[in-house]
């Protein structure tokens, strides 16, 4: 979750997909972020790194200030039951 002050914010998630290459994950889109908290959730795969880009090129001249939390939970995995089904 996030919000700022100031003004809107560009957001969007991306993936390192190896060999220098980044995946767009979440395509980058202007939310209202200072006029609402924005919230979600995404499933990530194991192994890869990824970024949360917050972006105010659009407004250079204003700046913004960000203020987000970010949670990483880890699931649980069906290991235990192998063999039980």
């Amino acid at each position: 979750m996030f919000m700022s002050e100031g003004g809107d914010l560009a957001f969007r998630v991306t993936k390192d997909s190896g060999l220098n290459k980044e995946e767009e994950v979440v395509t980058m889109t202007r939310v209202p972020s200072n006029k609402e908290i924005v919230s979600g959730h995404l499933v990530c795969q194991p192994g890869p790194c990824y970024s949360l880009v917050f972006d105010n090129s659009y407004s250079v001249i204003r700046g913004k200030t960000v203020f987000y939390k970010c949670d990483v939970q880890e699931t649980v995995s069906d290991e235990g039951f192998k063999g039980l089904i």
